[in-house]
């Protein structure tokens, strides 16, 4: 990732959001050798201030990614769920933690978003009904994060999805809960799971209702009082 500093531009969202401008600039492509074809440009990010209102002003932008301006770890408690209907890439740059406060869903993604969280932890998250840390109907990526400490008194502790794409890769999903099963994820549509670890969950690690493929992933120490401990699959399930 190739990040720039220059002037600072506030957003017009009427939303007291402010971005790096030149986190902004887009990288240009290089020139075509003979017979030959441009190079693409860099991928470059919009600095956002690390605060809640920082992470809702970043989706609101949409696009991305977007990183967050925060001095070593950060938890950011939240006041209320936030909600992403659109497209965006959100990347905490392994420094970043959006907590629920044990009191609302961290995160609701809807049917038409699609959505790409890196380096991310999503912790502490609570649903009275499905998705305590994530509720997820829309596309959904997730890279390098932590969903951690998340409860549901339905199902779906850190994860719930109806449907949809969803694909994570070298995350650790732990320490979650769900009353109902998928303690860890619970899960249907189209999913894809590779280099990640689901462990030390109550209510069950995966429950998988949709065609789920599991690579070279570890799946171990989850509980729960009737079936699927481990992993209970209702549908397809490639490993």
């Amino acid at each position: 990732m190739l990040r720039l500093l220059g002037l600072s531009l506030c957003v017009g969202l009427g939303l007291g959001g402010c971005a790096d401008d030149s986190e902004n600039d887009p990288g240009s492509g290089g020139s075509g050798g003979s017979g030959g074809t441009g190079g693409s440009g860099a991928e470059v990010s919009l600095l956002w201030p690390c605060t809640e209102q920082g992470i809702r002003d970043a989706v609101v932008y949409g696009g991305g990614p977007h990183i967050f301006d925060c001095d070593g770890p950060t938890v950011v408690t939240t006041e209320a769920t936030i909600e992403i209907d659109d497209e965006v890439i959100l990347d905490g740059e392994n420094t970043l933690t959006v907590d629920g406060n044990q009191s609302h869903p961290v995160l609701r993604i809807g049917a038409s978003a699609r959505v790409e969280l890196r380096n991310l932890t999503i912790a502490r998250g609570y649903a009275p009904g499905v998705g305590g840390g994530i509720s997820n109907m829309g596309d959904l990526r997730i890279e390098g994060c932590n969903l951690v400490d998340n409860v549901s008194d339905g199902v779906g502790g850190a994860i719930y999805q109806t449907e949809g794409v969803l694909e994570i890769t070298n995350t650790t999903i732990s320490r979650n809960r769900a009353a109902n099963g998928g303690g860890g994820l619970f899960l249907a549509g189209d999913i894809r799971i590779a280099d990640s670890v689901v462990a030390d969950n109550v209510g069950g690690g995966i429950y998988n209702g949709g065609i789920m493929t599991l690579t070279n992933s570890e799946v171990t120490a989850n509980r729960a009082v009737f079936v699927g401990g481990g992993i209970q699959s209702a549908r397809g399930l490639s490993i």
